[in-house]
């Protein structure tokens, strides 16, 4: 039996396993990607890109080639609130200011990156290319893991080639487990996952869900609607969403199954006319069941050397989007600290802070699906919301200004996306840091410690993220300062430190400098140079 070597074995070829797969690539980590699927996804699950995880891409060098091959994009980003696809139009909310590149108010700069609408269908196929270009990294499609063992010293995975039936072995130092939500690693050690389960009542996604991969060309000549990318359906018969997938022949249906019926008896046509309110021409692509209403976290992200990403890690109800891109953020996470590893410099505990840093993002951002859920599902529609009268027409107009307003919390995430920080992280300063709000809907800048770090223009086309570099970066924000004893510390431990010297707008950063950490969160800051350089190096190291 051929028996292999390696760093890191990535089990799923996701966008998470993938994005973790050019992180290391990057890095230069060697590590092999298996994956059961034999091609990037043919029914897509997951349509927003967000900007937190667009900044990792522009790091990665990929944010430009995603955003040109995103059908979407060329489009204004909207979400529509209608009785029938192709019946009334109740309201709609223009997602322009959400997705800008500067906060809601538009003054203030945010990021150079902004959230993008874009399929799994097209994602995907991107991420895999730029995988493959990775000299360090083994992209290998059509290969099931059916065992592994696991040790204190790495793990040992049993693998089949899909088509030939070929069997293999790869050992591993290390495994980043991107297996989705039933995950043959996570349930090898038992481990569970704590949360809401789905059986939440009055909630608009809950329960049996049904999903509809369709393509139907003449749907938006059909509805006399102007495009959007999320249209939700508001009627007393049917719960739905529709998701635009390439601005007009591809779609994605949403139905919620009513309690107690077999999603294999639903009559499909009848379901997606309802939908629609008139026939309209249709091919089923792939359809398939999910639960809804989820908010589920894995109970531990790591055990031995094997470390939970993605669905593996977190199941989440698919409103507000973050599914997907809290998985981005974990692959970011444990791939920069196996990096070190790789290279030399991590120290023994650093692995230790994959989990406790990033299990309470999960449970943070578990709850907003949940919460738009629920909100959505108390929504009391007028008894004559499909009526053609004036009546009718009153009731949607005054349940429409009502809706918009109502429901953007669910898009209106800058909070979420730049906000997260790692509160209790042992390679974290966070000595005389105050507590400071967890605002969802609006991102507050702040060089708090363990948060990301605010960006600010440079030029026209380079912000200071840009300036940072792969590892660790000291940014210095005065001319009095010298950086020779960070600069010596890290040289002693082998740890890459790049100098940044510039002048950051007057508000943004308390202290004049900061030590910041390879995915953009802030490490340590102060106003002098510390005499304990070597010691704030040795912990941010995880030593």
């Amino acid at each position: 039996m051929k028996k292999e070597n390696t760093f890191v074995i990535i089990v799923g070829g996701g966008p998470v396993g993938l994005t973790a797969a050019i992180e290391l690539g990057h890095r230069n980590v060697p590590a092999i990607l298996i994956t059961e699927n034999l091609e990037t996804a043919k029914h897509p699950r997951c349509n927003n890109t967000n900007a937190r995880s667009m900044e990792h891409f522009r790091r990665l060098g990929i944010s430009e080639e995603i955003r040109a091959n995103a059908p979407l994009a060329k489009y204004p980003p909207q979400v529509a609130f209608v009785t029938r696809f192709c019946g009334h139009e109740i309201g709609r909310i223009d997602l322009t200011k959400s997705r800008s590149t500067t906060n809601l108010s538009g003054t203030e700069f945010q990021s150079a990156e902004r959230s993008i609408t874009i399929s799994q269908l097209f994602l995907e196929p991107i991420l895999k290319r730029n995988a493959e270009l990775k000299k360090s990294v083994s992209i290998r499609f059509g290969f099931r893991m059916i065992g592994f063992v696991s040790s204190p010293e790495g793990v040992l995975v049993d693998v089949q080639n899909i088509q030939t039936g070929e069997r293999s072995q790869i050992s591993a130092s290390y495994m980043i487990a991107a297996d989705g939500a039933r995950s043959p690693a996570r349930r090898h050690f038992g481990i569970g996952m704590t949360g809401e389960d789905g059986q939440m009542e009055n909630a608009f996604v809950a329960g049996s869900m049904l999903t509809y991969f369709i393509r139907a060309p003449s749907l938006i000549a059909e509805s006399g609607r102007k495009p959007a990318n999320l249209t939700w359906i508001l009627n007393h018969e049917i719960r739905a969403f529709v998701f635009s997938q390439d601005g007009g022949e591809r779609w994605i249906v949403h139905y919620r199954i009513p309690e107690g019926v077999d999603w294999k008896t639903v009559h499909h046509e009848k379901v997606l006319n309802a939908v629609f309110g008139k026939p309209v021409s249709f091919e089923i692509i792939s359809s398939g069941p999910w639960a809804g209403g989820l908010a589920l976290v894995a109970d531990q992200y790591q055990a031995e050397r094997v470390f939970f990403v993605g669905d593996a890690a977190h199941l989440f109800t698919p409103l507000g989007g973050f599914g997907m891109n809290t998985g981005i953020g974990d692959a970011i996470n444990v791939s920069w600290k196996l990096a070190a590893m790789f290279e030399g410099w991590g120290g023994p505990s650093l692995l230790d802070t994959y989990g406790a840093e990033r299990r309470p993002i999960g449970l943070r951002n578990s709850r907003l699906g949940v919460k738009c859920s629920q909100r959505k599902g108390a929504w009391q529609l007028p008894l004559n919301i499909e009526d053609a009268d004036e009546a009718g027409e009153q009731a949607r107009r005054v349940f429409g200004e009502f809706a918009v307003v109502d429901d953007l919390e669910e898009y209106n995430t800058s909070g979420m996306q730049f906000g997260e920080r790692y509160e209790n992280s042992p390679i974290i300063f966070h000595q005389g840091a105050t507590q400071i709000a967890d605002t969802w809907d609006n991102y507050v800048p702040i060089d708090h410690p363990g948060a990301r770090v605010p960006d600010f223009k440079i030029t026209e086309t380079e912000t200071f993220h840009d300036q940072l570099g792969d590892s660790y970066s000291l940014a210095i924000f005065t001319n009095d300062v010298d950086a020779k004893p960070f600069v010596d510390a890290a040289a002693n431990r082998g740890v890459p430190l790049q100098v940044v010297k510039c002048a950051p707008p007057a508000h943004l950063y308390q202290c004049k400098l900061a030590l910041i950490r390879p995915d953009r969160h802030l490490a340590w800051h102060g106003d002098s140079m510390p005499v304990n350089t070597l010691e704030i190096i040795d912990r941010l190291r995880g030593s």
